[in-house]
């Protein structure tokens, strides 16, 4: 594909087929590079890559590259060594139809890149709105896909922005991965890739009618890709209900085994575990949600996965009697303990028949569970409250789990409760306010 950019006369990375450190030397110092970048030559998910900041650093990647598997396994893969390109990265997905072209969407990558030079996908945001220099980006999709003679279908094509202007990473003659559903991407975009490029490859003539289209996709959407900091072993089980209650939220990719596995810390697309995939009409409730969960992830990513996958039971201390009479009597609460589910007002509890939306809740369970089953009881029992309402947890429900007070202010936060400050005497109650 760079050679073909090549005889087009289009601007390209610089880059050579590297087999020995000879070749790579050749190739820093004919460029004169400040950073390579080394990749296989086919491969994916970013198997192999490192960005190498020295040419000692690119010899010993390099080395251990000759002898490493690409991602289909294979061993003494060929190797590229590209200058490095600054700038922001994007996807570009388009479809062909006897030589012409049209934009199907575009995404923009956001790729953390660590101390060692290897770099995780952190996520895949669509770009709803085009901002400056994108059309000349999408101009230059179209010079690419002449250059490499796309004729029919779909391609999906990784170009790089920077003070240049567009410029290509790579190319592939076939859809976006990361598992996109027809579910997510009709909500996102009103349409789905294998829909229009099988309507348009079985008629030609539907080419122009879809080209024509204004490009507006409907929603916001954006796809996070889980980074396992160091390598663990557990069970992401808490991870699928935190991410669920995630207003956003709409489909979670797992590449994992359920249950407890080995985990390697993440370095490529290929050793992050999952992808939770984000949907919303409102681009900063969006963004509220991604960076909620890039939080946790940041620092506090065992609240993601389990070891034993239990807690423990803690002993009942609060005296609930006594926080019952200080609740308004008129109000219609719900309090989950040990022994059942109640319903209290005017001061009384009372047995429960059947389940309601209620004013507030006290949430004092404490006995032996699974941390999944904790939270669904806990989240369920927030679902339970209307807008305005009260959530009571009472600290006997949280201290056996690691950073318990820290897990019921992000289960707080996710369900859109206010979380208000604690008073001078309140003995680790915590206190939420639904939104």
């Amino acid at each position: 594909m760079f050679e073909a950019l090549g005889k087009a006369n289009i601007r390209r990375i610089n880059t050579a087929m590297v087999g020995c450190e000879e070749d790579l030397i050749k190739f820093w110092d004919e460029n004169d590079l400040e950073k390579v970048v080394l990749k296989f030559s086919e491969s994916a998910s970013t198997v192999g890559l490192k960005i190498c900041g020295s040419k000692e650093e690119a010899i010993d990647h390099l080395k251990k590259m000759l002898v490493m598997p690409d991602s289909r396994g294979k061993i003494n893969s060929k190797v590229l060594a590209q200058e490095y390109i600054g700038g922001t990265e994007y996807i570009v997905n388009t479809l062909s139809c006897n030589g012409k072209h049209m934009l199907t969407d575009i995404w923009v990558y956001s790729k953390i890149r660590s101390d060692d030079g290897t770099l995780a996908y952190d996520y895949a945001k669509l770009v709803k709105d085009l901002e400056p220099g994108h059309t000349d980006m999408i101009r230059y999709a179209y010079k690419v896909l002449d250059a490499v003679e796309m004729k029919w279908g779909l391609c999906h094509i990784e170009i790089k922005i920077d003070r240049k202007g567009p410029v290509l990473i790579e190319t592939n003659a076939r859809p976006m991965g990361l598992g996109m559903t027809a579910a997510y991407l009709d909500e996102a975009l009103g349409h789905h890739y294998t829909d229009i490029a099988l309507d348009v490859y079985m008629h030609p003539d539907h080419f122009d009618q879809y080209a024509m289209k204004r490009y507006a996709p409907l929603k916001y959407a954006l796809m996070k890709t889980m980074i396992v900091p160091e390598d663990i072993v557990g069970s992401f089980a808490p991870t699928f209900v935190i991410s669920n209650m995630v207003r956003s939220t709409r489909e979670l990719l797992y590449f994992g085994k359920e249950g407890v596995g080995n985990y390697p810390r993440t370095i490529d697309l290929n050793t992050s575990p999952l992808a939770i995939k984000m949907i919303n009409k409102d681009y900063g409730a969006l963004m509220r949600d991604y960076e909620l969960l890039r939080l946790i992830e940041s620092n506090y990513f065992h609240l993601f996965y389990t070891l034993s996958d239990n807690i423990e039971a803690s002993e009942p201390k609060t005296d609930l009697d006594a926080l019952i009479k200080i609740l308004d009597p008129i109000r219609r609460f719900l309090l989950v303990t040990n022994d059942g589910n109640y319903l209290v007002q005017y001061g009384k509890k009372s047995e429960m028949d059947r389940w309601m939306i209620f004013d507030g809740a006290i949430y004092a369970k404490c006995t032996a569970s699974t941390t999944e089953d904790r939270y669904v009881s806990i989240y369920r029992t927030m679902h339970s409250i209307r807008s305005g309402g009260a959530f009571i947890v009472v600290p006997e429900a949280y201290e056996n789990m690691k950073d318990g007070s820290v897990i019921m202010d992000f289960l707080m936060n996710i369900a859109g409760f206010q979380i208000m400050a604690p008073s001078y005497n309140s003995a680790g109650i915590m206190y939420g306010v639904k939104q």
